[in-house]
This record gives structure tokens, C-alpha cells and sequence, in this order.
């Protein structure tokens, strides 16, 4: 018989959570340091709320995990101030948290992984621009040339370049 996730009933569970034992699917687990974490521990982890069964923190693992979310956040678009927030939302100090962010964000920046997340995300970015592009002028030219679109227009063309450059940066 099949178990299946905690946060997703119509979904097989992979594994278990180490910290508190539920079931999670692909989707909703977080591994670190080759350990499956449910994404509320995963958060608590980021937070530095975890503690073992002797009531200590994991500080290697705790800040492989926080490191992990932190570069997820980057993924997603988050900016660093907003991700500084959130671990002085946990107790960190907005200077240690500062620092963390920051060199979490070079070391990712830097690998061959990052670069290529950070390429084809601009990469994504041209694609946009030249939709918006295409759709302002579609636009002007089924309004008979009036340019009311030309706001599109304008957006596409700098979004295109902007994403053209961090392109070419990380590729």
C-alpha cells in the first residue's frame, strides 16, 4: 500500500521527514546534507529553529539548510533585502544576516550551477521583452498606427537589453 504526502493527499510520499516524521512528496521535500526535510522544518531550519533530540542546534547542517533557501529565494527573484528580513524575522542579527545573504549570494553567483540558473532566467527575460515587443506593435497596428501601445513597446525594448546583459554576464 502506497503512503502518501502530508501537504498533498492525491500524491505519493517519497520519504519522511527526520524532524517530525511526515510523509512528503518530491515537491514538498527539502534535502540537506542527504537528510529529507518537510518544508515547515525546512523553514524553522532557514530560521535556526531546529534542534536535535539533545535540545542543540545542528550548526553545519542548520546553516547548509539556510544556505540551500537562501539560494532558492535567489532563484525565485527575491531580492537580498527581503531575504534578510526573513532570518532577522528569526532571530539573526540584521549584520550576521547581512553578511550571510551577501556571501551566500557571491559563492552562487560564482558557481557554474548559479551561472547557468542566472543565464537561462535572462535568457527568459529577452524571450518577454521581444513578446512584448511583438504584442505593442500587433497592437498598433490593429489600432491603424495610433500609438497607444507604445507603452509595451518601450517596456519590451528595456527589458529586452536588460535581460541581454545579465545574459551575457552569466553565460
Amino acid at each position: 500500500m502506497a503512503m502518501n504526502c502530508s501537504y498533498h493527499p492525491d500524491r505519493e510520499a517519497v520519504g519522511a521527514c527526520v524532524n517530525c516524521s511526515k510523509l512528503v512528496c518530491d515537491e514538498c521535500r527539502t534535502v540537506s546534507g542527504g537528510k529529507i526535510y518537510c518544508a515547515s522544518c525546512a523553514d524553522k531550519m532557514l530560521l535556526g529553529k531546529v534542534e536535535t533530540g539533545v535540545g542543540k542546534p545542528e550548526e553545519e547542517q542548520a546553516t547548509q539548510v539556510v544556505q540551500e533557501m537562501v539560494v532558492q529565494r535567489l532563484v525565485e527573484g527575491k531580492n537580498t533585502k527581503k531575504i534578510v528580513k526573513e532570518l532577522v524575522k528569526g532571530g539573526w542579527s540584521q549584520e550576521s544576516a547581512t553578511q550571510f545573504v551577501i556571501s551566500t549570494e557571491q559563492q552562487f553567483k560564482q558557481s557554474p550551477e548559479g551561472r547557468q540558473v542566472l543565464a537561462s532566467k535572462y535568457k527568459r527575460g529577452m524571450i518577454y521583452g521581444l513578446l512584448w515587443v511583438a504584442g505593442g506593435t500587433i497592437a498598433t497596428v490593429a489600432t491603424e498606427g495610433q500609438w497607444l501601445f507604445w507603452g509595451a513597446i518601450l517596456f519590451g525594448i528595456f527589458d529586452f537589453f536588460r535581460s541581454f546583459f545579465g545574459w551575457v554576464k552569466y553565460r
